[in-house]
């Protein structure tokens, strides 16, 4: 444990000393990122309505083509998650696209 948290801690380290500051700036950012992520709705966006029909593809066992979203061009990887969780959990389609605007 103790090498995870020199190593996470490794960046923030200037002259061999932790700097508090670096690292409060650095998880003040992080956490007003998560708290967007959280509140703000995905289905609010130029396209988000685009990306929902991508995880509804993904979801169904294959990969996007411009007749099932104008996202087809994006890669599978970020939406992959959102994708599944809809097939091992029925937390609802909204959650769905909630965990993929975390991610």
């Amino acid at each position: 444990m103790r090498v995870f948290k020199d190593k996470f801690l490794a960046p923030f380290h200037v002259s061999d000393k932790l700097h508090y500051s670096l690292l409060f700036v650095f998880v003040l950012i992080n956490v007003i990122v998560l708290v967007n992520a959280i509140l703000h709705p995905p289905i609010i966006g130029y396209d988000a309505h685009d990306h929902l029909k991508y995880i509804v593809a993904l979801s169904k066992g294959h990969l996007v083509t411009p007749k099932d979203s104008r996202e087809f061009f994006s890669p599978p990887l970020p939406l992959y998650l959102p994708s599944n969780t809809d097939e091992i959990i029925v937390i609802g389609y909204y959650a769905v696209c909630q965990i993929g605007s975390v991610v």
